[in-house]
This record gives C-alpha cells, structure tokens and sequence, in this order.
C-alpha cells in the first residue's frame, strides 16, 4: 500500500499484461466485486493512461511490445489508491469468515507422504510467536507464501539447504510528493522518463508523486526505511525537469520509503508449487508490479489449490522449475 498504485498493460510479456488487464476490469466491478452491508467500495481508479518514453534506438523494441499489448486488448491503464484496495479486500474477507492472525513465523513441521511411487515432504504446520511471545502452531492442508519482501526468508525456512534465498530479496524504494501548480495538467498520463524517472498527479491542487530506482551498484540500505533526500535532489528532480522545465520550480513537500518484493534473477513472479513441497505455494518476486497483479495472482493460486491447474491465464512460465532448468524469463518493461 505504499506504492503509487500505478496499473498498466505496457509489458513486454503477455502473461504480465494478461494480469494487469484481469486487475482492470476487477477494479472497474469492485463494487460489486466487494460489495458488503455498507458503502460499495471506492479505489479512486483514475483512468489516465501511461506514456512510456524512451530513446530513438528502442523505439522499433518498443512498437512491437505495444503491437502486442493491442492484439490482447491494451486499455484502461492508470492508476488507483493501493490502501483503500487493501482495506476494501480485508473487509470483504472478514465478512466472509477469514481469520486473521498476527504474529512473526518461525519455522514449519512436515512429515513424509506417499505421493504414487515417491515419498515427499509434506507441510503439515507452520509455528509462529504472537504479540505476546508465546510460540502458536497452525495446521493446513496448503499454505501460500505471500509474505512479500520477506519471502525468501520464509522459503528457507521450507527448505534451508536448497537456494537459501529462493532468488527473493527486498529492494527499497523512495515515492517523493511535490507540488508545482504549473506541472502537467490533471488529463497527464503516468509518465515514465528514458531515465527511468517517473511522475503523476495526485489530485486536482498541483500535486505529484515520483520517483526512480537506483542504478544496482547503489541500492539503497534495507535495514530501515528512511528516506535518501539526495536521491532525489541528485536524481530524481534534475531528470523531471529536464523533460518538464515546469518542474524546476517544483516544491518538495513530503516522501516516504517502502520495499520492493525483488526477483533479482528476471525480476518476473514466481508461482507455482514448491519443487518439493507440493502443498507449499509461491507468490512472489513481482519487483515492483505487485500491486497492479496481485488480484489476479491471488485468482491463479487460487486455482491451483482448489483446480489443481490454471483455468484463466496460464502463469506455467513463471514457475519455479525455471531456475532448476536456468531458463530464467526477463520482463524488460520494469520501473
């Protein structure tokens, strides 16, 4: 919920953009998606498009990922509260039974199981402290890693002795808001610099939100979440107006921090059964896409569990299995 809520079709993959498209049309039904016994729900879903720029010598790569984005129907790009999706979601569940349970994870029991000819390790419980230190165990027939940046820390728990980090790492990340009454005005697209750098408005009273990564022999210290103020003086500020003299006069207002759950083999989900676990579902490694995925990821894992297979969008490419067989598979539309 600390993103900019960005949702867009502009990937060079089609799974990812079958995904962002899935998360389009469920934002626009919401209401009656998640409706409840109170107000329908509102995500703010702005419907003001993305521009991707970049330099003539990838305009010809380009043209041919937006040929693609057409034939599966590229439209209703934007972007939308992250917070109030959330909050919208975990109503819904509480309404329809979910238990939610607090508490830190600490390790899993499993036992053997015959599975035709072969025995494998099957989960049977996870154990967890909870807020007041006392160790809890929950039983489960399956169980899902959802568990974002500190994903691969909860797959080594699983399998300690096989790819410790399961190719998962946390990566931070600045949002900054600024105000600059003669910016872009409210019909501007979600902006993406060749730089990397990005912007939005945020409202009707000249404010934005932006940002950029870092280059990756820079990536800033995970351990806390405080805010680089010279990222954005050095970086982020001089490539805004370089692209939007506008922008020089801009006013840096406030900024925040968050994690990025990051695949840093291809930077693509990971889903599927774990290559040992069966019961042991990964949802993981989305490297900054998350958000505008994760309704129809949540929808593939569901049908793996309860379908034993994807119904919808075949996700199969972005098993695990691929790093097993080194065949890693690159999303270059990343930010």
């Amino acid at each position: 919920m600390l993103s900019v809520g960005g949702i867009r079709h502009q990937f060079t993959l089609p799974e990812n953009v079958q995904m962002s498209m899935f998360t389009t049309e469920f934002l626009r039904n919401i209401r009656e998606n998640l409706k409840d016994d109170d107000d329908p729900p509102d995500v703010q879903f702005n419907h003001q498009g993305y521009l991707f720029l970049v330099p003539p010598n990838k305009a010809e790569d380009l043209s041919e990922c937006v040929k693609m984005q057409r034939e599966l129907g590229l439209e209703g790009e934007g972007w939308f509260d992250p917070w109030l999706l959330l909050r919208a979601l975990r109503k819904k569940n509480l309404n329809m039974g979910v238990n939610y349970v607090n508490g830190e994870v600490t390790g899993f029991e499993s036992s053997k199981e015959r599975i035709g000819e072969d025995f494998h390790d099957y989960l049977k419980s996870v154990n967890f402290k909870d807020a007041d230190g006392n160790i809890r165990q929950i039983s489960f027939v399956a169980c899902v890693n959802c568990a974002g940046p500190w994903a691969g820390e909860i797959s080594k728990m699983v399998q300690p002795t096989t790819e410790e980090k399961f190719f998962l790492c946390s990566r931070k990340r600045f949002v900054y808001v600024v105000h600059c009454p003669e910016g872009p005005p409210i019909s501007a697209p979600l902006t993406v610099d060749p730089t990397g750098t990005y912007f939005r408005r945020e409202g009707f009273s000249g404010h934005y939100l932006c940002g950029a990564s870092p280059e990756i022999d820079n990536e800033p210290d995970t351990s806390n979440l405080d805010v680089d103020y010279d990222f954005f003086n050095n970086k982020v500020w001089p490539d805004l107006s370089n692209r939007i003299p506008a922008f020089e006069k801009l006013k840096l207002k406030s900024a925040w921090a968050g994690y990025y759950d990051f695949n840093y083999v291809d930077q693509n989900l990971i889903i599927g059964k774990h290559p040992y676990h069966t019961n042991f579902f990964f949802a993981n490694g989305m490297s900054g896409h998350g958000v505008q995925q994760s309704i129809a990821i949540g929808r593939a894992v569901m049908e793996l569990i309860v379908d034993s297979g994807y119904k919808t969008i075949d996700l199969s490419r972005f098993g695990f299995e691929r790093f097993i067989i080194d065949q890693p598979l690159f999303e270059r539309a990343i930010v």
